[in-house]
């Protein structure tokens, strides 16, 4: 009925969402045409900042989801990127949660860099060290956003042998560093890898926020960070 009458149907960051079943079965039933994205600010943040205050540039998400639903290929993404660039709506673009290859194949299709690619990493999760995006990233000299960089809250809350096993060695790394706690050791784990990557806090404690900024002072030897690293790569081997 809506096409009917002429109008346009705006799809907001609840399109992400994984109960959106309904929202996202009406999006794949309408015309492309018929279609727009929007913010929504400051409510409904896509997945994967679900839970912030949501701002302009999370509508990115959106339009990836939308891409991933209808199954578009890399050259309607990058007809859609350079249509809002020209427009002016829209200055650099980045993309979340690619793979190695396919942000190579949708760079390929671009006549302008993309800036970022937004993806899981922590001192919990390695998969996108072990997977190549990080170093797809250094390749291309842009720094990725890491979203979940404390595990998403798992590690001070979970229980499992791998998880009281990290939360021993940043609390010893962070004593060696002066009494620094382990969220702080943590992020400036993060911080230290060589790819640059910039942590994206899931928070909006003023606390919060400052023990976290407090982690760009912390300096990590060779030898804590790579033993962090060992302790959350090979449990075997520390296990006693």
């Amino acid at each position: 009925e809506t096409v009917k009458l002429g109008l346009h149907v705006s799809f907001t960051g609840s399109l992400t969402f994984d109960n959106a079943r309904k929202v996202q079965e009406a999006f794949i039933a309408l015309p492309m045409d018929r279609v727009m994205a929007e913010t929504d600010g400051p409510y409904l943040a896509p997945v994967p900042v679900r839970g912030k205050r949501n701002e302009p540039k999370y509508v990115r998400h959106v339009i990836e989801k939308m891409a991933a639903l209808r199954n578009m290929d890399a050259d309607e993404v990058a007809e859609a990127f350079t249509h809002l660039r020209q427009s002016g709506k829209v200055l650099h673009f980045g993309v979340s949660n690619h793979t190695p290859s396919q942000f190579e194949l949708l760079a390929s299709r671009l006549d302008f860099q993309l800036v970022t690619n937004e993806v899981q990493f922590s001192v919990l999760y390695l998969d996108t060290w072990y997977d190549g995006s990080l170093d797809l990233c250094q390749k291309r000299r842009i720094s990725p956003l890491a979203w979940g960089p404390l595990g998403r809250g798992a590690l001070f809350q979970g229980n499992s042998e791998r998880i009281l096993r990290m939360r021993e060695v940043l609390k010893q790394t962070g004593e060696a560093l002066g009494g620094a706690p382990i969220d702080q050791v943590a992020l400036a784990w993060v911080l230290q890898h060589p790819a640059r990557i910039i942590p994206i806090l899931g928070t909006g404690v003023p606390a919060e926020m400052r023990s976290s900024v407090q982690a760009e002072r912390l300096i990590l030897s060779r030898q804590q960070w790579f033993t962090i690293w060992e302790r959350s790569r090979f449990p075997r081997i520390f296990s006693a």
